[in-house]
């Protein structure tokens, strides 16, 4: 069963909807993000060409996956089916910590 969730509506009856789903297809990041963050399996439909990809490649480079492959259309993405789940490593943002500032400051405040 298809479902439209509509972006005029409230914030938490979207996010509501959105956990209702199996499979998110949005034309906007917001509703990829959200489902994603929950582990439901999303695509990007991508409806005009007006729209340029950056930040959608930014979120998928930034969460461990290649340039964002979109459907053309409802029907593809459903063909498609979920993108690859995002893939998170904190071990080089932890690496980058300048811990050393840190370690110390309780015991002299």
């Amino acid at each position: 069963m298809q479902h439209l969730v509509s972006p005029l509506d409230s914030w938490n009856n979207c996010v509501k909807q959105i956990l209702q789903a199996e499979l998110v297809i949005s034309s906007s990041l917001h509703g990829i993000v959200i489902a994603e963050a929950y582990g439901i399996p999303a695509r990007y439909v991508r409806y005009t060409e007006t729209e340029k990809p950056f930040k959608y490649n930014d979120y998928m480079m930034g969460t461990g996956r290649a340039e964002m492959e979109a459907a053309k259309s409802i029907e593809e993405a459903l063909e498609m089916g979920g993108m690859a789940g995002p893939r998170f490593d904190p071990k080089p943002l932890l690496d980058a910590f300048p811990i050393d500032i840190w370690r110390g400051r309780g015991e002299d405040a």
